[in-house]
């Protein structure tokens, strides 16, 4: 989620719609009011209640629906006759009904609120032409308080310094390097199946065989808008584009029919492509190249082509041991080893008639294999039998039995190791995180998401090696202006390696050498058009692809070497391991930089390169919020609060930087982090809630925005409080939907005290289980002991002799038994304690705690499930539990108030344009949406 709204891009089409819609509403209010506000000069209590029963049946039927009204008329209809029935009570009921009706009134006084809200957004324009000259020294805050530049200058200075110099890098060394990762036959056999697929696509596209297709074209569009470096005018104009399905399939033939062989930019020959500079997510100036749009469009299609191609292949290829190697399972020998030592004999084998007593049907080793692990290309070499462990080699017969069933809170055996699991977890969250990836769509991960995970995972990795290794041990590094500086030829020739087709890199270098015109925007000078010869466009859709191409094969190196991962976000690089592990990444980056033509700097601690607002230590191991950064954030945030120009506005930059808890600033609330960062969080946001609000609250102060944008609702007493539950109510309902990032901390509250404590347990029981199996083996007599190993090796004395070090009757050492912990779970022991889980434990680390005391009322239970079944309503189990809380905390108001926890007449707002409007989807996302309803059957 951006920190600031796109420009509203909604067409004139719309906009009468929703001023129809409008009127309507305004309408609606005003005769709902005529009809039930006047005073009558009835004075019997009964008459009064049935004209009004029948008032409301015949001009709001859509009240009639209450049971209540239904149960009034009845008592009505009996009170007739029935004179038990006091006046009092009558009166009462009268003054329930009136109250049924003025709920009615507020909901529709909320339902104006939001149209006023909606109409305030479309009304306004999103002016944001001022000239980069003059924002350069205006940096400033109305408090006082400096924003630095940034760096600009420094970033002009340092992308005109590498842009117009080629480098000169060697491309036989390049060649030798990439070559060296693929020496056995298994790597080569993936290396000649990746250039096959990237051959086959590159060749298919240059032939015209698959045009732009509709859906990829709005998806491409939907991600570029993504992009901060792009300019506004660029943004509303793709805004528009998607909100009409003729302009994209029109667009989609025009970039059809664009051949890619004799591309060109559209206005090449027209002062070359300007160069500007702009505030990435981060607040930090970054350099932009304008390009057209179609040029922008067309390029941007190509690149998420070949993005999605890349990390297909690379997928399928890394899911080969022989080139990622990833967990080590356990050996024939390591596996029958832990069985002589740890596993109950196997029991004898008796001689019975095969045909009256047939034997057992299979069963599979309960040790540690591993998963077969590919999802496509070529099929994977074949698993050892899984009875391999249990077969002994005197006999050509073999005969397997069952191991002890584990307890019923283990993983699967297959699932159990933690080299396995933290595999799982790089694959699914760190490998190529910048590119995207097709399940149906493409789907792209938000480098928000990805660097949340980072901080918890390294936190987690070093806990592990404190505890495991008495010490832990991290680096950093990042290599300086990576995409700046980047030597074109360095890019060619890892693309060549990959298989791209000459005519391809005949494209891409026509692209790389693209005509920058320096002069106008940049420093207001006359044109000066320069030709590009080092680096590529910053979150460019072809930057990515190259960047992510030729970084693959850091990652790979570093793996392969060190047995380790490489954690990088785009090019910052970070690892955690054992200190030899730590100084070969280190050793492997810079052989790398020098390698490719880039300059590395390398650290060999963690908090060299702190994460956002975390500071990250690994001797001794510490998470340290950065508080001169973090009320630098709070004085930008009031900034760009102060500058929203609608209070939809305001609330969409509230949610996105202060309000939605940022676990990619602050770190997950993750049960590795300990409840001492969670205090540090806690007061960090009480600082930053200092700065914004130094003399009120945030339900004053959107009051207040209320009250001063739209002169106040009418008809809602007791105001600003009258607010507060529409202020936090989720949009569903009928609110603002304003997050609160206390709610979230709140609920973390159960995080642990002590994270170390967790591993110190798991280290108890690991020592348990090894004096267990110590003092089974000892029981064992020496005959018992030397039948056992005749079991499973039968009369290889040689083998024996190979996999024992010391004697067979010798119990291994408590460090020779637990050197493999990582790499492979316990077996179970005949007798308890049950073996310990070290992922179990790994992955409790990793998870957020939840909190089971959040209960929810019944009565907010029930109303939550009533509206489920209206459109765009959740199930309470569905509801996040921010959201939860929210009803449970505003749910009484909302019924005193409104009737129920639906505020609004929902019916009666343009909600999808509201949707829009707060940022809350996109016109893409609508428009799948719509496509999704309409092929529901209700």
């Amino acid at each position: 989620m951006t920190s600031r709204l796109p420009p509203i891009a909604i067409s004139p089409v719309v906009r009468e719609a929703v001023t129809l819609k409008a009127g309507e509403l305004a309408g609606a209010k005003a005769a709902f009011k005529n009809r039930y506000d006047g005073e009558t000069t009835e004075t019997n209590t009964i008459a009064r209640l049935d004209a009004l029963l029948e008032r409301i049946k015949e001009l709001d039927p859509n009240l009639g629906h209450d049971d209540d009204l239904d149960i009034l008329k009845r008592v009505v209809e009996q009170a007739r006759n029935d004179h038990s029935v006091s006046e009092t009570k009558l009166l009462r009921l009268e003054k329930d009904l009136k109250g049924k009706l003025e709920k009615h009134a507020n909901r529709l006084e909320v339902s104006s609120l939001h149209v006023e809200l909606l109409k305030e957004a479309l009304a306004h324009g999103d002016d944001d032409t001022a000239s980069l000259a003059t924002k350069v020294n205006t940096a400033t805050l109305e408090d006082g308080f400096e924003i630095v530049d940034d760096g600009l200058e420094d970033n002009l200075d340092n992308f005109e310094k590498y842009a117009f110099k080629a480098k000169n890098v060697d491309t036989a060394a390049i060649e030798a390097y990439l070559e060296a990762l693929f020496e056995n036959p298994a790597a080569k056999t993936q290396l000649g199946q990746i250039r096959e697929n990237m051959k086959t696509y590159g060749d298919g596209l240059m032939m015209d065989e698959a045009g732009v297709d509709e859906d990829m074209l709005t998806w491409c569009i939907a991600d570029l808008l993504q992009n901060p470096l792009l300019s506004p005018n660029k943004k509303e104009t793709l805004e528009e584009y998607l909100q009409s399905p003729l302009a994209v399939r029109e667009l989609a033939g025009t970039l059809s029919m664009k051949s890619v062989q004799h591309w060109n930019w559209r206005n090449a020959d027209k002062g070359g492509l300007p160069v500007t500079a702009r505030h990435n997510g981060e607040g930090i100036y970054c350099i932009a190249v304008e390009e057209d749009v179609i040029d922008m469009l067309f390029l941007h299609c190509l690149a998420v082509g070949w993005s999605l191609t890349l990390m297909e292949c690379l997928s399928n290829a890394v899911l080969s041991k022989g080139l990622w190697p990833g967990n080590r399972p356990l050996t024939t020998n390591e596996q029958e080893k832990r069985e002589y030592y740890i596993l109950a004999p196997r029991p004898k084998e008796t001689k019975s008639c095969s045909t009256c007593h047939p034997p057992p049907p299979p069963i599979p080793y309960c040790g540690t294999m591993p998963l077969p692990r590919r999802r496509g290309g070529p099929p994977p070499p074949p698993l050892p039998p899984p009875s391999t462990a249990w077969m002994s080699k005197a006999r050509n017969k073999a005969s397997r039995y069952p191991c002890p069933p584990p307890p019923p809170s283990s993983p699967p055996a297959s699932l159990q190791e933690l080299n396995d699991g933290r595999y799982r977890n790089y694959m699914k969250h760190f490998f190529l995180s910048r590119l995207p990836t097709f399940d149906g769509q493409p789907e792209r991960t938000s480098q928000e998401e990805t660097q949340a995970i980072l901080l918890k995972t390294l936190a987690t990795e070093l806990r592990v090696r404190e505890a495991f290794d008495g010490s832990a041990h991290g680096m950093t590094a990042n290599f300086e202006a990576f995409a700046t500086s980047l030597p074109h030829t360095t890019i060619l020739t890892v693309l060549k390696f990959l298989g791209v087709p000459d005519r391809w890199l005949e494209t891409f270098t026509h692209f790389l050498a693209a005509p920058l015109n320096m002069g106008p925007l940049v420093r207001g000078t006359s044109d000066q058009v320069l030709i590009r010869k080092c680096g590529v466009p910053v979150a460019h859709g072809l930057e990515l692809f190259f960047s992510e191409a030729l970084l693959f094969f850091l990652d790979l190196a570093v793996h392969q070497k060190t047995n380790t991962y490489l954690f990088r976000l785009r090019d910052k690089c970070y690892s955690v391991g054992t200190e030899d592990q730590r100084n070969h990444t280190i050793r492997e980056i810079e052989l790398f930089a020098n390698t490719m033509g880039l300059t590395a700097y390398t650290h060999n601690y963690l908090d060299a390169q702190p994460i956002s607002f975390l500071q990250v230590s690994a001797k001794p191991i510490s998470f340290t919020l950065d508080n001169k950064k973090i009320e630098a954030y709070a004085h930008r945030v009031k900034e760009q609060l102060a500058a929203a120009p609608t209070v939809l506005s305001w609330i969409h930059t509230w949610n996105a930087t202060i309000g939605t808890y940022q676990p990619h600033l602050f770190g997950p609330l993750a049960n590795v982090f300990g409840k001492a960062h969670l205090a540090a969080v806690t007061q960090a946001y009480n600082t930053i809630h200092a700065v914004l609000f130094p003399d009120s609250n945030l339900t004053a102060h959107i009051a207040s925005l209320l009250l001063c944008h739209l002169n106040g609702p009418k008809h809602l007493p007791d105001l600003p409080s009258a607010l507060e539950p529409l202020i936090y109510l989720p949009h569903a309902y009928g609110g603002l939907g304003v997050k609160n990032p206390y709610v979230t901390l709140n609920l973390a509250r159960d995080m642990l005290e002590d994270p170390q404590a967790e591993l110190m347990r798991y280290l108890e029981a690991e020592k348990k289980h090894y004096d267990t199996a110590l003092k089974n083996f000892i029981a064992m007599s020496s005959a018992a002991k030397a039948e056992k190993l005749k079991q499973i090796f039968g009369e290889d004395t040689e083998r024996i002799a190979s996999i024992f070090e010391a004697s067979p009757s010798s119990f291994p050492s408590f460090k020779s038994f637990t050197q493999d912990r990582e790499r492979a779970a316990y077996p179970p022991t005949p007798t308890p304690p049950s073996h310990p889980h070290l992922l179990s434990t790994y992955t409790f680390l990793l998870a957020t705690p939840t909190d089971i005391r959040t209960m929810t009322h019944d009565k907010i239970a029930d109303e939550v499930m009533r509206l489920s079944l209206k459109r765009g309503m959740k199930r309470l189990n569905k509801l996040s539990e921010e959201d939860r809380w929210t009803l449970q905390l505003y749910g009484e108001e909302c019924f005193e108030r409104y009737g129920g926890l639906e505020v609004w007449v929902g019916e009666s707002v343009p909600r999808e344009v509201l949707k829009v409007v707060r940022g809350e989807v996109g016109v893409a996302e609508l428009r799948r949406e719509e496509g999704e309803m309409d092929g529901m059957n209700y």
